[in-house]
């Protein structure tokens, strides 16, 4: 049973055992639950979906299949699919899209209400072209009421072309310094206006006071305005007036809008490349199409044995082109590309005890993306040998066949287990004469926070964890440092025993008491004078305090015993901002 996120009176959303908090929060955001008596049930969100799914695949084993890998947190389809599902396809199920931005600044209100209505179903936009200003401040505010939060980063990716491109990068980067600029006056209004409210209220009201009287030249200078300074005067002033000015819409960002630069060198994001279809580098394309998404999470098939589980993870990869044909079929696309998502390469590198930056975490990665691909293309031919090839398939049957043979000519070059077994598959494929794919199928490592965020991955894509530990909840209900799974699974692949992993777990997250610690302690503490309430408060504290500070500090135990019996230095009040 996880926790309710809000911590409020509702009760806690019924979810998968397998699942973290993480999963569980971005389900809950994404609108994948089902309310029920006991409460939000994830649970039976996803057997409906999946039943459905099964029923349009009109394959009864696929229901069971796609429910256990979700269940098991190894596979996560994509929001927009999930609710289309859970609605009988009541919805579009668009992940991403490409659109070609029209020319004619007349038809441009068609192509915002066209984007509109892929943004309010979840899916994220690449547009090619260039859209106006106030375009661009439509489909920003769009993008930020289908996603209030932002927790999945920008959902709109625009590729300008042409002398427009750097018209368009250079305001981006003028709006982002008035960003700045007017999140960095906020702080210094709103804190000149408390320290003048402040002095006014320690002496009494009196605007005559020297000290009150510099405050508020000091407010002034700041640029206050007048009738805020005379509220300070009097005391009244609203905490965080000016910087909640800013959620209230004053800042100029487009924060949900991504802007790409044409050429080379002429902007940090030209990493997106030419091709990009949306903001997570997911998905390549040049035509203006759509696709429909999944992901899975490659650390939750290294097995208990060590090793990378291969039987499991075709399955899977099986299972999501299946379904994800299926849904194509419910929403009558005509070509059907789907993508697949490879997310936490980080965290299988660390469970198979490599090095990130080494040649072996590298095959690795190759190996996995090469059995993926081979899978993926294999069942795509199969389900087009038993239903049929998607209708242009001959229009690009070169470059498809062009496409499996470079992969497989790559995997050729790789060792293992894992790139044996690609191999194998990438010469069992169809020849030049099989009747075709079903799928068009893209993989990738992308930088997709949403697609991260889902199966709890702690790293984006294919980028490195950012260390072994993290904060969190501890098994004594308690917040504090803990070191990951992942990490704990790499150290006994590593041949570490349980003491010693037991050991170096005790020296990341701390003892989390001073009793009986070495050095600094309750008995040290005791002898220097403390008093037993003292000793209680920071023994209580130590126990979620980031350092030994935190613990024995003013805040603590007083600022009395602090100066008087530790000897510590008295600790002055914070200084106000100085204005020059």
């Amino acid at each position: 049973m996880a926790q309710d996120f809000d911590q409020d009176s509702r009760p806690a959303a019924q979810a998968p055992a397998q699942w973290s908090e993480t999963m569980v929060q971005a389900a809950l955001e994404a609108g994948i639950a089902i309310d029920t008596p006991a409460g939000p049930s994830i649970t039976k969100a996803l057997a409906r979906a999946t039943a459905r799914l099964g029923l349009w695949a009109e394959d009864k084993t696929l229901a069971d299949r796609l429910n256990a890998l979700l269940a098991a947190g190894q596979i996560a389809l994509d929001p927009p699919l999930m609710r289309a599902a859970m609605a009988d396809g009541a919805e579009l199920a668009l992940s991403a899209a490409l659109l070609h931005w029209p020319k004619d600044k007349r038809e441009e209100l068609a192509a915002i209400a066209r984007a509109q209505t892929l943004l309010a179903a979840g899916a994220k936009i690449g547009i090619a072209g260039n859209p106006s200003p106030a375009a661009l401040d439509a489909l920003d505010a769009a993008a930020r009421m289908a996603d209030p939060e932002g927790r999945d980063g920008a959902c709109i990716l625009v590729r300008a072309d042409g002398e427009a491109s750097l018209a368009l990068v250079a305001d981006e980067a003028a709006r982002i310094r008035a960003s700045a600029a007017l999140a960095a006056g906020a702080r210094a209004l709103d804190t000149v206006l408390a320290d003048l409210a402040i002095e006014a209220v320690r002496n009494g009201l009196n605007i005559e006071n020297g000290g009150v009287r510099r405050k508020a030249a000091a407010a002034r200078l700041a640029g206050a305005p007048d009738g805020d300074i005379v509220a300070a005067l009097s005391g009244a002033v609203a905490r965080g007036a000016y910087s909640a000015a800013l959620d209230a819409g004053a800042d100029p960002a487009r924060r949900r809008v991504t802007i790409a630069a044409s050429e080379p060198g002429a902007h940090t994001l030209t990493a997106f490349g030419d091709s990009a279809i949306d903001p997570t580098g997911a998905f390549a394309a040049l035509d203006e199409t759509s696709v429909i998404g999944a992901s899975i999470a490659l650390a939750r098939f290294h097995d208990s044995d060590k090793n990378f589980d291969i039987a499991s993870f075709e399955a899977a990869i099986r299972t999501l082109v299946q379904t994800l044909d299926a849904a194509h079929g419910a929403h009558g696309a005509p070509r059907r590309p789907i993508l697949i998502r490879l997310e936490g390469l980080a965290a299988l590198l660390m469970r198979a005890g490599l090095a990130y930056d080494s040649d072996a975490g590298r095959t690795l990665a190759a190996s996995i993306a090469a059995l993926a691909h081979a899978n993926a293309i294999s069942e795509s031919a199969a389900l087009a040998d038993a239903k049929q090839a998607y209708p242009e398939w001959s229009k690009s049957k070169r470059a498809e066949e062009a496409a499996v043979k470079a992969a497989r000519d790559a995997a050729a070059s790789l060792k293992g287990a894992i790139a044996a077994r690609a191999q194998t598959i990438y010469r069992g494929l169809p020849g030049a004469k099989n009747t075709g794919l079903r799928v068009a199928v893209s993989l990738a490592f992308a930088r997709d926070i949403g697609s991260a965020r889902r199966l709890g991955a702690s790293a984006i894509g294919a980028a490195p964890a950012a260390g072994v530990a993290g904060f969190g909840q501890r098994d004594d209900g308690r917040f504090g440092r803990i070191l990951s799974d992942d990490a704990r699974a790499g150290l006994a692949t590593l041949g570490y025993n349980a003491d010693e992993i037991n050991a170096l777990t005790l020296y990341v997250e701390g003892r989390r008491t001073l009793r009986g610690a070495p050095g600094v302690n309750l008995e040290r503490l005791e002898q220097l004078g403390l008093t037993e309430p003292a000793l209680e408060a920071i023994e209580e504290a130590a126990t979620d305090a980031f350092n030994l500070r935190a613990a024995v500090h003013p805040l603590v135990i007083g600022p009395e015993l602090c100066e008087e019996v530790l000897k510590l230095p008295r600790t002055s009040p914070p200084a106000s901002v100085a204005i020059s």
